[in-house]
């Protein structure tokens, strides 16, 4: 009898795979086949859990949130207030390759679609960030439209950080939102938390 396969670990592997030949080899190059031969197998260790190149992508924006949730557990959920919508800013606007490899993945996620509708994990994913941008705003006491405006912002700015990543650098886009934050300080009547 072969031995139990823990589900969890082989889809980490997977995602682990993914970003692998993604790395190497472009995001085009992603492929059930690609990310077999990159695992040393036949593409059945990948079919039997992940059915499709979507599934793939999906896979991989699972495996990653995962660990950016642990991230900003430790960069961000330790501050409170303007600091901790701060920290957020900073460490949704870092610089990175990998950053920049999971946007193009995940614009590609973004744009296929089942019968019309971007596909589940997306949509977790981007309801997830806003509930982030929420606490950390509602936090400082802040309106809500600041979430709504940062959330906004940042959604564009992993679009437009593929798309002509010398015109929307890092910096700018961190140094443009810290002024939002400023100016929403400085005009914005804070919200009181309830009693």
């Amino acid at each position: 009898m072969p031995a139990a396969i823990d589900r969890d670990a082989r889809l980490d592997e997977i995602a682990e795979a993914t970003v692998e030949v993604a790395t190497e080899q472009g995001v085009d190059a992603v492929t059930i086949r690609a990310v077999a031969a990159r695992m040393g197998g036949s593409t059945t260790v990948v079919t039997r859990f992940v059915a499709s190149r979507a599934a793939l992508i999906d896979n991989v924006i699972r495996y990653i949130e995962a660990r950016w949730n642990d991230e900003l557990r430790a960069e961000v959920d330790t501050r409170s207030g303007t600091e901790r919508v701060r920290a957020l800013i900073g460490w949704s606007t870092r610089p990175g390759a990998l950053d920049q490899l999971i946007r193009r993945l995940w614009l590609q996620a973004l744009t296929s679609d089942d019968d019309g509708q971007p596909r589940q994990v997306v949509r977790d994913e981007a309801r997830h960030e806003h509930a982030r941008i929420l606490e950390a705003v509602t936090g400082a006491r802040q309106e809500h439209w600041v979430a709504d405006v940062l959330y906004l912002a940042l959604r564009g700015y992993y679009v437009s950080s593929v798309e002509d990543p010398a015109r929307w650098s890092d910096t700018r886009v961190a140094d443009d939102l810290e002024r939002l934050i400023d100016t929403a300080e400085r005009t914005s009547v804070q919200v009181r938390p309830s009693d």
